[in-house]
């Protein structure tokens, strides 16, 4: 894996997301009841890839479960952009269903290190990005509301954002969020 992040549902799965090396943005639900992994679920095959041997650090999938236990994914693509995604979960079935589209958060590329929030207040999330098609680099965040509606893109920095290919992609120095 070049990334993973793990989401709690509140229930009883832990939904372990995986950007591979290969581009796939999988999911590995985790059942805590059993103590046992379900079949993976692939949710996307353009994630971003680091192509040097040497990438931990990088991050390129982050997730969240909504109040309702929606999961909520975002992640970089191999374009470098920032695409959103939201399911439900049937943990019987073992069956991610998208509740829409895929959403590109971002508009003008050259975007990575995807994080994400849910405010535990109004259901809304935020996403937050490093975003090196501005000079100097800065922070990017963008949020939408519970009833699906996004506002424009901001951003969260004033200061520049340190960012290097050595190794990877900005390792370790992407956003963190919480609400």
């Amino acid at each position: 894996p070049v990334s993973v992040d793990a989401v709690y549902d509140g229930g009883n799965i832990i939904h372990m997301l995986i950007n591979t090396q290969s581009g796939q943005i999988k999911d590995y639900p985790f059942n805590v009841t059993t103590n046992t992994f379900n079949a993976p679920t692939t949710l996307a095959a353009n994630g971003g890839a680091v192509l040097s041997g040497l990438y931990v650090g990088t991050s390129g999938v982050a997730g969240m479960a909504d109040l309702n236990g929606n999961l909520h994914i975002v992640y970089w693509t191999n374009d470098n952009h920032i695409l959103y995604r939201s399911y439900t979960y049937n943990s019987l079935t073992n069956v991610l269903t998208p509740t829409g589209n895929f959403i590109q958060v971002d508009t003008a590329g050259s975007a990575n290190h995807p994080s994400v929030a849910i405010s535990p207040f109004d259901n809304s999330l935020t996403v937050a990005w490093v975003s090196q098609a501005d000079n100097p680099p800065t922070i990017r965040t963008r949020t939408r509301a519970s009833n699906g509606t996004w506002s424009d893109i901001q951003s969260a920095s004033t200061a520049s954002v340190w960012t290097s290919t050595d190794n990877g992609i900005n390792i370790d120095q992407g956003p963190s969020l919480i609400i």
